[in-house]
């Protein structure tokens, strides 16, 4: 955090940016749960090296955000070059799956650590990172959210209920800013 501080020079892009990483480190934890990684020294260092790459795209998506001054904005123009990056990192990682024997057994759970790892930075940086960022880093700037009228806008959304008004509706803190009030 006092890294992305000095980086930052502001608390809340920030504090967002560490936020994203936790979520991506903790959902890359459950996946690599999910397919029977253990935690050992090989996959703590592929986690390493994906939770490097998750700052490099989360900070990429974020500057892109504030120079554009609007979240889905800032997030689309950068979204080919970040997927482009990351699938190839991704792909580097590939020839470990032909390894033999013991070798195998000790690298293709690196790679595999990596490339969860740069998977889900890739979501976090591309989804949650607009999502949250009109709401704690810069609450002014224009919404994520499409408004009415707009041509993201489904025929008879009108009458769909909208976020955070239902009572216990699940998403209503994930949400950017509520273009309904």
């Amino acid at each position: 955090l006092l890294v992305l501080l000095v980086a930052f020079h502001r608390w809340r892009p920030a504090l967002l940016l560490f936020g994203t990483i936790v979520v991506g480190v903790l959902v890359t934890l459950n996946l690599m749960a999910l397919g029977g990684l253990s935690l050992n020294l090989l996959t703590l260092a592929g986690l390493a090296m994906g939770l490097g790459l998750m700052v490099g795209n989360g900070i990429v998506v974020l500057e892109s955000i504030e120079a554009r001054r609007n979240a889905v904005a800032g997030a689309r123009h950068v979204l080919q070059p970040v997927v482009a990056a990351t699938l190839t990192t991704v792909i580097v990682f590939a020839p470990f799956l032909y390894l033999q024997g013991e070798l195998r057994a000790y690298y293709v759970p690196f790679a595999a650590t990596v490339g969860i790892a740069l998977l889900v930075s890739l979501i976090t940086a591309s989804t949650l990172i607009p999502a949250l960022h009109t709401r704690v880093a810069a609450p002014g700037l224009e919404s994520a959210l499409p408004g009415p009228g707009s041509r993201w806008t489904l025929p008879g959304a009108a009458r769909l209920p909208r976020p955070g008004r239902l009572r216990g509706w699940p998403h209503g803190a994930l949400t950017a800013r509520d273009p309904y009030r």
